[in-house]
């Protein structure tokens, strides 16, 4: 899977084409710079089953018998594409591990309430739609204000996002984000706050601690794509763990005191 971010400075990479098609012709050269791939655009709807599972028991049992399966095609797969599953034995080392949650909170610009809860009710629909048919996004979206789905990169482990709004003010949103991959969470997260500066009314002034979201949110995907590296190189060197702490860190200060916004539907 092609990691979420390749970075690169002006001119470290180029692309070469012929002009016209023409044999001998000189190619045209350009930079590439900061190419940024959206997650959320490969992300898929959960199947019936699975939908079932997660209504009746929850994320934990859903993922745990996406896990199980996931593992046992790989050991009956005959195409050589796991060649290392079988040193895992009957049941892989690291099925999943502790419930990972975060909470993205958003100030919406002042409207009066019959507005404001027409926004809430289309808030997590509009994040989620881009690149989404109206099909698809009908099975992702279980209510207007909670959604279910897979990443390509990770369709064993189901995210789910709920909506609610703080009990101290009505402007304030809080979408709260949950999945048993650390790596899947935090690249749904990097995609939701790219999604976010497109809303956002005054990006220079985000919060009352003077963090920029747009520097929070490279340095957020620069950690995660070094992470995902490490991940699909070896899930059991203690340096992955080691790289996922640092990265939780860059969560952790990327959550403190942050509020997105103001935002404007």
């Amino acid at each position: 899977m092609t990691p979420l971010l390749q970075q690169q400075q002006l001119g470290d990479w180029h692309s070469e084409t012929n002009i016209g098609g023409q044999a001998g012709s000189k190619p045209a050269l350009f930079p590439l710079t900061d190419l940024l791939l959206d997650d959320l655009h490969l992300s898929f709807p959960c199947s019936e089953d699975t939908l079932k599972v997660l209504k009746r028991n929850g994320i934990r049992e859903a993922t745990f018998r996406l896990c199980e399966s996931m593992h046992s095609r790989r050991l009956l797969d005959n195409t050589n594409q796991y060649p290392f599953v079988h040193l895992e034995g009957a049941r892989p080392a690291h099925l999943f591990g502790e419930l990972i949650t975060i909470n993205l909170r958003f100030m919406m610009q002042p409207h009066d309430d019959d507005a404001l809860n027409g926004i809430y009710d289309k808030f997590l629909y509009t994040f989620l739609q881009d690149a989404q048919t109206r099909k698809h996004m009908d099975r992702i979206m279980t209510s207007k204000n909670h959604a279910f789905f897979h990443l390509a990169a990770f369709p064993e482990y189901p995210v789910e996002m709920r909506l609610s709004r703080d009990q101290s003010s009505s402007n304030l949103f809080i979408m709260t984000i949950s999945c048993y991959n650390d790596v899947a969470l935090i690249k749904v997260e990097t995609s939701l706050l790219a999604r976010s500066q497109d809303f956002v009314v005054d990006s220079e002034e985000i919060t009352d601690k003077g963090i920029h979201l747009h520097d929070a949110h490279w340095e957020l995907l620069n950690a995660s794509t070094n992470l995902e590296q490490r991940y699909r190189s070896n899930k059991n060197d203690p340096e992955f763990w080691k790289a996922l702490k640092e990265t939780v860190g860059h969560l952790k200060k990327l959550h403190d005191g942050l509020v997105i916004g103001p935002i404007w539907f």
